[in-house]
């Protein structure tokens, strides 16, 4: 978890943007899933479906 949000590229609009993290604490030969939470301006959250990355 970020301990900030992190500002929306596009707020209020239809089109989707591209974030990047870099994770620092992988260990070699492991497989890690990673979400992302989508907070609206309202206040209410969902979250994406989860990506595996090997």
């Amino acid at each position: 978890m970020n301990a900030e949000l992190i500002a929306a590229k596009h707020a209020g609009q239809v089109t989707g943007a591209s974030y990047t993290f870099s994770d620092k604490d992988v260990k070699q030969g492991k497989k890690y899933r990673y979400k992302v939470q989508v907070v609206k301006g309202n206040g209410t959250s969902e979250w994406s479906g989860a990506i595996l990355v090997k």
